[in-house]
């Protein structure tokens, strides 16, 4: 087994439906993808030093993504039944402890500049009731080792970056049934400072 193999196995071990080392360079980035996080605006748009307008901005995360040869991208499959209810946030939750987990194998395996992306915004997730303390005080985040910019804040295109995959994918709304369409997913993705061949 290679290094890949092995990586997209603990992704596997740990919680993920699927998961796929790409070349970092495949890594779309649109600003227009920022725009959708602001109409209608997500929950935690501007309430969170992790969601837009705060996030770091697509060109920043262009200079950063030229920084890495590879990146893991994952899924977690859930029924759309969850995703269309505030149960949605236990599934973005997982996506996040799933990255942190991720991130301390690889640096235990010397991979030492690792970066994470998760899906949705972490205000829900963790701080639901109380305003961020970044934004509204400059005091450290409640939870540092957790909370990171989503792959949306940042202009990720996850919609292709998950067809390029070759994973299945349909767009879902407030208005999407869940008889139709029974499953979607909530995606992540490390990147590291090597290529894993």
């Amino acid at each position: 087994m290679n290094e890949a193999e092995k990586l997209v196995r603990k992704a596997v071990d740990w919680g993920a439906s699927a998961a796929r080392v790409l070349p970092a360079r495949e890594i779309v980035i649109e600003e227009g993808i920022v725009a959708l996080c602001q109409n209608p605006p997500c929950r935690g748009f501007g309430k969170s030093a992790h969601c837009p307008p705060h996030a770091p901005p697509p060109a920043d995360v262009r200079k950063l993504i030229r920084k890495y040869r590879s990146a893991l991208l994952f899924k977690i499959d859930v029924p759309t039944e969850i995703l269309l209810s505030r149960d949605r946030y236990r599934a973005f939750e997982g996506v996040y402890v799933l990255i942190r987990r991720l991130k301390d194998y690889l640096r235990e395996e010397g991979r030492l500049q690792v970066e994470g992306f998760a899906a949705g915004s972490c205000k829900p997730v963790f701080c639901p009731r109380v305003k961020c303390r970044v934004l509204t005080g400059g005091e450290p985040c409640r939870f540092p080792d957790l909370a990171l910019p989503s792959m949306e804040a940042v202009g990720m295109n996850v919609f292709e970056l998950v067809q390029q995959a070759g994973w299945p994918i349909q767009r879902l709304t407030a208005g999407s049934d869940p008889k139709k369409v029974p499953q979607g997913l909530v995606a992540g993705m490390v990147l590291m400072e090597d290529y894993c061949k």
